[in-house]
């Protein structure tokens, strides 16, 4: 419609030149959009990766977390297990081994064969 309007005009060559100008002018906006959604197409896919990164380390804390409080767990079910395994050890050979406590005397008291090495050492 501008160049119509250009060759009606008795100024051709300043019509033309404006006409070009605008045309230009149209272009560079293009060319400056779509820069800037290109810019900005980048940006948000550093976003997502910085955000895929960040879960993924945050993964990673737990995981690491959770495998420490498991060993943890492990150590401390081991240890009660062997402290109680050495309880029944202990507990069952104090009176003399045997595992029982049936016909077995009273700390101190003095046995058949005992008594006559105890009156024989008085």
């Amino acid at each position: 419609m501008l160049l119509l309007h250009c060759h009606r005009h008795r100024h051709h060559r300043r019509c033309v030149v404006v006409v070009v100008i605008i045309i230009a002018i149209i272009i560079i906006t293009i060319i400056i959009i779509v820069i800037i959604i290109i810019i900005i197409i980048i940006i948000i896919i550093n976003i997502i990766i910085i955000i895929v990164i960040l879960i993924m380390l945050i993964i990673i804390i737990i995981i690491i977390i959770t495998i420490v409080i498991v060993i943890n767990i492990i150590i401390i079910i081991s240890s009660s297990i062997v402290v109680i395994i050495i309880v029944i050890i202990t507990s069952s050979t104090a009176q003399g081994g045997g595992g029982t406590f049936k016909n077995r005397k009273p700390i101190g008291e003095v046995g058949g064969c005992e008594s006559g090495m105890a009156e024989r050492s008085h």
